[in-house]
């Protein structure tokens, strides 16, 4: 017999997550490119977003190249956009904020691998000013295996990313209360043996 399901969230009604989030009032508006792995992702932390900022706009797919809708989002905000996405060239919110404050965030949500795929194929995000922080947080993704120390899901980065912009350092907090619900659920629906096994060693997977 097949269980209930949630066409809104993409969980079973048992998980559903919908009654659990209150939209919060973001005032740096979010762009989400989401991978299509993402959108139906038992353990993805995306729909997090989607259902918890008021000011949030999802994009699915894997080339935004030619996409015409981050053409003109990126046209109209010269100066007032960043990218959440590491790397040398990125301002370290921790350091301080960018000389020009963003009104419009973009984030990839897709794994590690596919997320970089994402940026490479897509010139116009390479020209986009980064933004990032350190690498010293601890994430609570115990589900899903990083490729290196200090890698967030998508909802602590934004999160995080959010609170240093908009300098609220306690902003947001139902939705990282609503992503570790998620994680101690899938926990408890895998077992505690099948997670000790597959999700506790101290070796980062892909």
């Amino acid at each position: 017999m097949s269980r209930s399901f949630c066409y809104r969230c993409h969980r079973a009604k048992v998980n559903c997550l919908c009654d659990h989030i209150k939209p919060q009032d973001n005032q740096i508006s979010v762009i989400l490119l989401q991978h299509p792995d993402e959108v139906s992702h038992a353990r993805g932390s995306g729909v997090i977003l989607k259902l918890g900022l008021s000011q949030l706009t999802c994009w699915v797919g894997e080339d935004f190249s030619e996409h015409e809708g981050l053409r003109l989002i990126t046209e109209q905000n010269q100066g007032r956009i960043a990218l959440l996405y590491p790397g040398e060239q990125a301002c370290n919110l921790d350091q301080g904020l960018p000389a020009s404050q963003p009104q419009v965030l973009i984030v990839i949500d897709a794994s590690w691998r596919k997320a970089y795929r994402i940026y490479q194929l897509c010139p116009m995000l390479q020209l986009i000013p980064k933004v990032s922080f350190d690498d010293q947080r601890q994430s609570n993704y115990r589900i899903r295996k990083a490729p290196a120390q200090g890698q967030l899901s998508t909802v602590e980065s934004v999160v995080t990313a959010l609170r240093l912009l908009e300098g609220k350092p306690q902003g947001y907090s139902q939705l990282i209360q609503v992503f570790e619900a998620m994680i101690d659920r899938h926990i408890e629906c895998m077992g505690e043996s099948t997670y000790q096994r597959n999700y506790s060693g101290d070796e980062p997977g892909e």
